[in-house]
């Protein structure tokens, strides 16, 4: 997104990475509170930070609070964590190109001094 606005290539990685990374530590921060407070919901919040559900993968009964215990139960509860995430993501991704897409050609007439 921020590749069609702005000029010059640092232009539009500093502010891409600067937000990635609050995001990042955002996420990892709430999730991780979320993991060893809520009993069930609490992997599902987590599932939203990459960095905190790598942790939660290797020994996810340590971290999260009244976590079923290690059965095939525990592991369904992750997988249908992260697939959620991952579906909440893909629909921010995808509406975010559409945006992206509808809005190119202005964008660029706007940056060459032409629209």
């Amino acid at each position: 997104m921020w590749s069609l606005k702005s000029k010059s290539v640092l232009g539009a990685v500093v502010p891409a990475i600067s937000l990635i990374g609050v995001l990042a530590v955002v996420t990892g921060f709430c999730g991780w509170n979320a993991a060893l407070s809520v009993p069930v919901v609490g992997a599902f919040i987590n599932a939203f930070s990459p960095a905190t559900s790598m942790v939660m993968l290797v020994n996810p009964w340590e971290h999260v609070n009244q976590f079923a215990r290690p059965d095939l139960v525990s592991h369904v509860t992750l997988f249908l964590a992260t697939a959620f995430a991952c579906v909440i993501y893909v629909v921010v991704v995808y509406s975010m190109l559409q945006q992206m897409v509808r809005r190119f050609d202005h964008t660029v007439q706007r940056l060459t001094g032409t629209g």
